[in-house]
């Protein structure tokens, strides 16, 4: 199996942050949450 790195854009980031806002206005620390799990499970560089 290739392995493959993710470059997430500065524009993707900033909606990252839209949507980690999002979940925490729907439940305290839910954005946390999501932003944790996004981040642990992509092969980012």
């Amino acid at each position: 199996m290739r392995k493959f790195k993710i470059k997430v854009e500065q524009e993707a980031l900033a909606d990252i942050q839209d949507i980690t806002d999002w979940y925490n206005e729907q439940l305290a620390g839910l954005g946390k949450r999501f932003q944790i799990t996004f981040f642990t499970n992509l092969p980012l560089r």
